[in-house]
């Protein structure tokens, strides 16, 4: 048994550069067809290949008659004799080695077994660890594209703090992680696109599939033509989700963009995850984005005759090799493209019309014009996706900034305009390329700094990044304002705000009649959690005209009115706040 296991192996090297070869030629031949049809020709070629080792171990066992039982032609035994008698020599020569063959497979495959253990362990945790439920909206925008790609199953989607990519989990139970940086950096049309791209995995049963390839991989780990089979596949079906999406959004400048900004947010998830950042994101963008250069045809004649080549060689070693002749057929039939699909998911969209094509001027001779040189591939490739033209860079440096390709990128993203930057200007500031798309990040606008103006605030850059990340409004800063604890510094606003106090809180507090209430001490009774409620109970227990200082100092050590109705009801003499508190500083009435 471990001889015919280890000469199925061996059979399999010139099987999967067989195959490998097949697929390499239907892939040139259905370069202009759809990433489905290129996508069936790498399933195709994927599922011969165990097909094809367990044929030949199938036939190569003792059961099986013996190629040299069969009475073959003397004209045909004349030509084969020499053939025949090298391969019974080395099969003498090599019985000894060929259990060890087997086993050196068996420590390999138990190896990679481990390790698809530990990633499927890893994605156990990444579903149960660090997550919470989304907010209804996004709930809401989950379903909704379910129903557009006519997806009925339960579908669950979760906020991920360890997840740094959109990834699905699972394939009975399909679980959606999305991580709170791409929530909080994307915009709502980009994550409905990622988030489109991940329903289409659940949609094509992707999780599955790249559990039994990776299987396959595991097998035949030994041969290269495998994981470029398997690297193939996982393209092509990020390819066929990257179609759908686009199908679903209707864009794919947003779409691309979306990957774009999702490269920076890239996180390696473990390989049994379907991410939206598998294979090469760059690849993925030039394919959405730029027009696909046209094939070749001698490189399909090169790889036909290549192919041709390795069947001539195949029929003139199979007598040594001992390969059944139904063996050949069956490989080379699994190995054939699935038929191309009548109907396409997603349409081809054409790329969009260079701004300067009319006078025949290029994308690329447009930034020169602009003095723009020496950029490198990526770098163009952000450019054309992002809308970076030569016009765009001669109107910031009209502005007096000198911008590098990272920044002029950002500028375009956060929809940093002339125009806004004129706006910006116009409030006395002179803010760097920096704020000014953090001022487009945080949604920081003239509007209200003006109002925050007319209120008596004197802002700067910062006040006005900081005001907009903690909610801090005219409208707020005015009511505030206008509960009689004076008026407030912007730094005591912004305290506030990052504390929660809104006017509610405040109002309340005002109404409770507690003593010496400032602003202050207005902050330090929402750090301690102090309650209006809580005021009113002591009050009715006895202890009247509480001033803020005091109130806070109860909160401090944990006074509560169920521990003063306790002290009280021991009976003690002369039991004012401060000796309830000295109780429970000291643990008096605390329970053994």
């Amino acid at each position: 048994m471990l001889n015919t296991l280890a000469w199925t192996l061996i059979h399999f090297l010139w099987q999967g550069t067989l195959l490998a070869l097949l697929f390499a030629l239907a892939q040139r031949l259905l370069a202009t067809s759809s990433a489905r049809a290129r996508y069936a020709a790498a399933a195709a070629a994927m599922l011969a290949m165990p097909l094809c080792g367990l044929a030949t171990f199938l036939y190569l066992t003792p059961s099986a008659v013996a190629p040299s039982s069969i009475p073959p032609a003397s004209s045909v035994a004349a030509a084969l004799a020499p053939t025949l008698h090298t391969a019974r020599a080395f099969a003498a020569s090599s019985r000894d080695y060929l259990p060890w063959l087997a086993y050196a497979w068996m420590a390999g495959v138990l190896l990679l077994s481990l390790r698809m253990l530990g990633q499927w362990t890893i994605l156990q945790r990444y579903r149960r660890i660090a997550i919470r439920p989304v907010e209804q909206q996004w709930q809401r925008s989950v379903h909704m594209l379910a129903e557009r790609l006519r997806l009925r199953r339960p579908i669950r989607l979760y906020e991920s703090a360890i997840a740094d990519v959109p990834a699905v989990v699972g394939w009975l139970r399909p679980v959606i992680l999305i991580p709170v940086s791409a929530l909080t950096q994307l915009t709502p049309g980009q994550v409905e696109a990622l988030l489109a791209h991940e329903l289409a995995h659940i949609l094509r049963h992707d999780y599955l599939i790249n559990l039994l390839q990776t299987s396959v991989e595991t097998l035949f780990f030994y041969h290269p033509a495998v994981w470029w089979v398997g690297r193939c596949m996982r393209q092509e079906r990020e390819h066929c989700c990257d179609d759908i999406a686009v199908q679903v959004c209707g864009d794919p400048v947003v779409y691309a963009r979306a990957l774009a900004d999702l490269e920076q947010l890239r996180f390696q998830m473990p390989a049994l995850a379907m991410a939206a950042s598998g294979g090469s994101l760059l690849k993925r963008i030039e394919r959405l984005i730029l027009p696909q250069p046209a094939r070749t045809a001698p490189a399909a004649l090169w790889l036909t005759a290549c192919g041709l080549f390795a069947v001539t060689l195949v029929v003139w070693a199979a007598p040594s090799l001992r390969v059944s002749a139904s063996v050949l057929p069956f490989a080379a039939q699994a190995a054939q493209p699935a038929p191309k699909p009548t109907a396409q998911l997603a349409p081809k969209t054409s790329p969009s019309p260079r701004p300067s094509q009319a006078n025949g001027e290029t994308f690329l001779d447009n930034l020169e014009r602009a003095g723009v040189k020496d950029l490198t591939v990526d770098q163009m490739v952000a450019f054309k996706i992002h809308g970076v033209t030569g016009d765009f860079i001669q109107s910031i440096r009209a502005e007096g900034f000198k911008p590098d390709s990272d920044q002029l990128v950002a500028l375009r993203i956060h929809g940093v305009t002339p125009e806004f930057i004129h706006e910006i200007k116009g409030l006395g500031w002179s803010p760097s390329l920096d704020q000014l798309v953090a001022f487009k990040i945080h949604g920081v606008d003239s509007a209200s700094i003006a109002a925050m103006k007319q209120l008596g605030y004197q802002l700067d850059p910062d006040n006005a990044v900081a005001m907009k990340i903690h909610g801090l409004t005219p409208e707020v800063a005015r009511a505030l304002n206008g509960l009689g604890y004076g008026k407030a510094s912007f730094d005591e606003l912004i305290s506030m705000r990052i504390h929660g106090i809104d006017p509610e809180f405040a109002a309340s507090w005002k109404q409770a009649g507690v003593k010496d209430l400032d602003i202050e001490k207005l902050i330090a009774l929402r750090i301690h959690n102090a309650t209006t409620a809580e005021v009113k109970a002591i009050e009715a227990l006895g202890y009247r005209d509480l001033d803020a200082d005091k109130v806070i100092e109860l909160r401090i050590f944990g006074v509560t009115p169920d521990f003063i109705r306790e002290a009280q009801k021991r009976g003690f003499k002369d039991l004012d706040l401060d000796r309830i508190i000295k109780l429970k500083q000291f643990g008096l009435l605390d329970r053994k």
